[in-house]
């Protein structure tokens, strides 16, 4: 039995977002997770490709699963404190950043319950771990 890919469902979700949609979440990753000041400026299309190009690059198995890991879990805590990050924003020097989109209300809740529903089905902890599972195996 083949496991579908997470990474290829996680960009199947992502590009069938609006590029606004997908500006606005590849650019919150790296704003928070960036050590690099310089990727905090970048422009709509360069935020898309060095996020796309950080999953999709060839590497390391497990690393492969690690960096799908470590975006879900930043876009959870984007979803879950996304109002919070909204006020924090707006009262900060980065509201002075154009490049700052905070979606609206109404196209953000659609967003979230698509992520929602790809969490809690595709990228899954169980799905996690049968990809580990399967990464375990072929160095067995």
């Amino acid at each position: 039995m083949r496991v579908i890919s997470p990474i290829d469902e996680f960009l199947k979700w992502f590009k069938g977002l609006s590029k606004n949609h997908q500006v606005a979440l590849s650019r919150m990753f790296w704003i928070l997770t960036t050590s690099n000041a310089n990727e905090m400026v970048l422009n709509d299309e360069e935020y898309i490709v060095k996020f796309e190009n950080h999953l999709t690059n060839p590497d390391f198995p497990l690393r492969i699963l690690m960096k799908l890991l470590i975006v879900t879990t930043v876009f959870d805590f984007i979803f879950e404190n996304h109002d919070e990050f909204y006020q924090i924003v707006s009262k900060s020097s980065i509201s002075a950043m154009p490049n700052v989109i905070f979606l609206e209300k109404k196209h953000w809740e659609k967003i979230k319950l698509s992520w929602w529903e790809l969490r809690n089905n595709i990228l899954s902890s169980d799905i996690f771990s049968i990809w580990m599972e399967q990464i375990s195996r072929s160095f067995k």
